[in-house]
């Protein structure tokens, strides 16, 4: 057995130990705090609560050290099934919301026309009604849209 199996077995075994010793001493602690009621006195063992809770606390911390690795399994095949329940539910709406980015993206590459036709980028007309989507600047010639006032290359009225 290697350092690491041991060294596991000794957590596993410290901490059984304290969680006992722990319990045995709160019960006394508690017990005595609750018989001192009955008698009217001082309650004579009472201490032991205070040295009972922490030893419970050092043995589950020393268990959960312990048994890290069991606990670590059983999560994993606990959590992996809801995980992937989720993931399955979610998927629709992931599609969805690509889909409309990707949409959305796309649409600024087109040309709309007034008649509402979207048209490629680099469509000179309309593909369902025939207008001119594009004209040019007379000071620069740049190529600008037919609904522009202005050039936006260097700011001539069209």
């Amino acid at each position: 057995m290697d350092k690491h199996e041991k060294n596991k077995r000794l957590f596993k075994i410290l901490g059984f130990v304290f969680l006992g010793v722990g319990l045995i001493l709160s019960i006394i602690g508690i017990a005595s705090f609750f018989e001192s009621f009955f008698y009217s006195d001082w309650p004579e063992f009472f201490w032991c609560c205070f040295i009972g809770f922490p030893m419970m606390g050092v043995g589950g911390m020393l268990l959960s050290i312990g048994f890290h690795r069991e606990i670590a399994r059983y999560m994993a095949k606990e959590h992996a099934p809801v995980i992937n329940e989720a993931a399955k539910d979610i998927s629709p709406a992931v599609k969805t919301v690509a889909s409309a980015v990707k949409d959305g993206l796309s649409n600024e590459n087109k040309r709309v026309c007034s008649c509402g036709a979207e048209n490629d980028s680099d469509s000179v007309f309309c593909k369902s009604c025939g207008k001119r989507l594009v004209s040019t600047c007379s000071a620069c010639g740049a190529v600008v849209p037919s609904d522009a006032e202005y050039c936006p290359k260097c700011g001539s009225k069209i």
